[in-house]
């Protein structure tokens, strides 16, 4: 069996760069509704979103999160839409934050 590599961690290796191959290639970040997406590549690799983020400047990666389909429909670019950025704020004002509220035992 091999091993998987999960990219955010740096264990993944590194691509090898064709002799001329441009390197200059910006980081792009993807944003996800949930905290710690993951998305396989292939069978042996994926990565996996941290804090509802995962930047990059791979351009394997980029190209296939931009022709996946994910974009726009489960992840983002760049930017949330309104939509989930008022989800997020009604989820926080939904929360509390008090300890007093959370005794154990009582109930």
């Amino acid at each position: 069996m091999r091993p998987s590599y999960n990219i955010t961690d740096g264990r993944f290796p590194p691509l090898e760069k064709a002799e001329g191959e441009n390197t200059e290639v910006q980081e792009v970040t993807y944003l996800s509704l949930q905290r710690n997406t993951m998305v396989f590549l292939d069978e042996d690799r994926y990565i996996q979103f941290q804090n509802h983020r995962f930047t990059t400047s791979n351009p394997e990666i980029i190209e296939f999160l931009d022709n996946s389909g994910l974009v726009g429909e489960f992840i983002w670019k760049e930017k949330f839409p309104d939509w989930v950025i008022q989800k997020f704020k009604k989820d926080q004002e939904m929360l509390t934050y008090n300890i007093d509220d959370f005794r154990v035992g009582e109930l």
